[in-house]
């Protein structure tokens, strides 16, 4: 699978703007919760191997997993307007794990650091999920302010706009995935 592949379901998997909603304008909050999360997919991506042996699955495998899942976040993404945080949450400690957990690392960026940690090593794998992180969390702290506020027709056709991307790549990764069998 190439590095660019995995940039880019990364990429879409954390889609930018269900961060920036999540965020509520705070530009700080993505960036603490990307801070969480480097480690946290390289962790993912050291342990691939023994997980996938643990549970006995392949390399092609877990890739067909990771593409299906970045399919199924696409879809979601697609249809389904970005959640927002409630008013109670949006200081940065409080805000930092729904935007961490459910928002940024979602089953299919775990998916991708266990299936590229697996199939290219720790050190690509870590570099591909730290690319394509950053260009999601720097999409998301780059839109203008009050964009997910203020407009949300607009906020939700990018969105959407990333979920078909995500539909995309995810068969990408898939199909490569069935391919390498």
């Amino acid at each position: 699978m190439s590095l660019l592949l995995v940039v880019l379901a990364v990429a879409t998997a954390a889609n930018p703007v269900r961060i920036a909603v999540a965020a509520g304008g705070d530009r700080r909050a993505p960036l603490l919760a990307a801070c969480v999360l480097a480690p946290t997919t390289i962790v993912v991506a050291w342990l691939s191997g023994p997980i996938n042996n643990l549970i006995g699955v392949s390399t092609s495998s877990a890739v067909i997993a990771a593409g299906i899942s970045v399919v199924v976040i696409g879809v979601r993404d697609a249809l389904v307007s970005p959640p927002r945080l409630e008013p109670s949450s949006t200081s940065v400690p409080t805000a930092l794990f729904p935007l961490f957990f459910p928002t940024m690392f979602t089953p299919a960026v775990a998916l991708m650091a266990l299936a590229t940690g697996a199939e290219r090593g720790v050190v690509p794998a870590a570099a591909a999920m730290f690319v394509g992180l950053a260009a999601s969390v720097g999409t998301a702290i780059g839109l203008p302010h009050g964009f997910t506020m203020h407009r949300p027709t607009l906020t939700r056709l990018v969105a959407g706009v990333f979920g078909v991307g995500g539909v995309i790549i995810g068969s990408l990764v898939a199909t490569h995935g069935v391919m390498s069998i």
